[in-house]
């Protein structure tokens, strides 16, 4: 028989449960400018509530409140319903399912907050005409649930009231929800943006943020973002529907560069998984197990018989990974069979490879690369990404 803490472990993990700390919950509410809280009538809503640290919050700011909170699961409910610091109406229901529109209207709330599930949920109809009411499109069989829970909460806030919310580097930087942040910038006020560093959430990794936004159409040309113990940085508009992540923003600038594509090389991608390559039996190949941050010389005897090969003289980078992105190595001799994690850079220019190996090694190219990578769980590159890499030529300093 399953122990109660298994169980417990199960429907985490079923539901994608990762509860706010306490103090990620007061810097998230920090955000929102302090003539918010004057009114002594506020309603405040989490839609999917975990344990309440979010409500706990709104609480301790404003006493008054009146909080309402949803969740997916009961044991949940139980615990914010034995905590003696929260009075909340609670309600056990599915917010994704018709259940919710029973129970609060549109325009109720004065505060949204949430920390939602970072997973994909079917795009049913009632969620296509919700999201469509509000004025956004989706035809996907499948729509990320923090989009869903981002729009609904829009939906049920009164004009000029505010939503706070943690949501995932995805909704910030994947170029497929570039439709959904000029949604959000055509018709809301984007408050501010701030990046928060991955492990911000017990048992993931995932990279989130905060964001702030107020039931009203912006006036602002400019959109604040903010990193700890960093400056702010300010983007317009039509930059944030490219990307909202303070890190891409951030990414240092050199005096004189290339980019990988103008020097014209070819990226090529490998195709097999490290399991595939380990069945082959063969010792010559690349993972990024095999490569370092500091960038590695590989040789061998051997010759790969493959499509995709690195070959003397090729450049490898690693990826995808949290931890591997930056390692790189250069083929010093033979053939090498390549995993999927690793790209190909093939450059048949000597001093062009050692401005790429340069670039790569300097902290700049870390910079780049961390900056431009993306990914809730394991941050990753992509090809269009490794082509804009500025390569550092000539005799410049870095």
């Amino acid at each position: 028989m399953m122990s109660n803490t298994a169980a417990t472990k199960q429907l985490r993990e079923e539901y994608e449960q990762f509860y706010t700390s306490r103090g990620l919950g007061r810097l998230l509410l920090s955000q929102i400018p302090d003539n918010a809280w004057f009114n002594k009538k506020l309603n405040a809503l989490d839609l999917c509530m975990g344990q309440g640290s979010l409500l706990e919050c709104v609480a301790e700011i404003a006493s008054y409140t009146s909080l309402f909170g949803t969740d997916i699961d009961q044991f949940n409910i139980d615990a914010v319903n034995r905590n003696p610091q929260l009075n909340v109406n609670t309600y056990c229901i599915d917010a994704t399912t018709p259940e919710v529109s029973a129970l609060y209207t549109k325009e109720q709330f004065d505060l949204i907050v949430g920390n939602p599930p970072f997973k994909l949920i079917r795009n049913e109809d009632f969620i296509k005409t919700e999201l469509e009411n509000l004025g956004y499109y989706s035809c996907s069989a499948y729509i990320e649930a923090e989009v869903y829970f981002l729009l609904y909460g829009l939906k049920l806030l009164k004009n000029n009231g505010y939503l706070a919310y943690i949501l995932p580097d995805g909704i910030f930087t994947k170029i497929a929800l570039n439709t959904l942040r000029k949604f959000l910038v055509d018709n809301f006020t984007i408050e501010s943006i701030v990046e928060i560093e991955p492990k911000s959430f017990q048992g993931t990794e995932a990279k989130t943020h905060l964001i702030i936004i107020k039931k009203c159409e912006s006036k602002k040309s400019k959109i604040p973002l903010l990193k700890s113990q960093l400056p702010t940085r300010e983007i317009s508009k039509i930059d944030f529907i490219n990307r909202g992540d303070y890190s891409y923003y951030r990414k240092a600038s050199a005096f004189k560069k290339e980019t990988l594509a103008s020097l014209k090389v070819n990226i090529l991608r490998g195709k097999k998984t490290k399991k595939n390559l380990l069945q082959m039996g063969v010792s010559n190949y690349i993972h990024t197990t095999n490569i370092t941050h500091n960038g590695s010389e590989l040789n061998t005897t051997l010759n790969a018989d493959d499509k995709i090969v690195a070959q003397k003289g090729d450049i490898v980078i690693a990826r995808v990974g949290t931890r591997c992105l930056g390692k790189f190595g250069f083929i010093e001799s033979g053939e090498f069979y390549i995993s999927d994690c690793v790209f190909i850079v093939r450059c048949n220019n000597h001093e062009n490879q050692k401005s790429i190996l340069n670039t790569l090694s300097s902290p700049f190219g870390k910079n780049w690369i961390d900056s431009v990578s993306k990914g809730v769980g394991a941050r990753h590159i992509t090809t269009s990404d490794l082509y804009k890499l500025p390569i550092v030529v000539g005799n410049n300093e870095n």
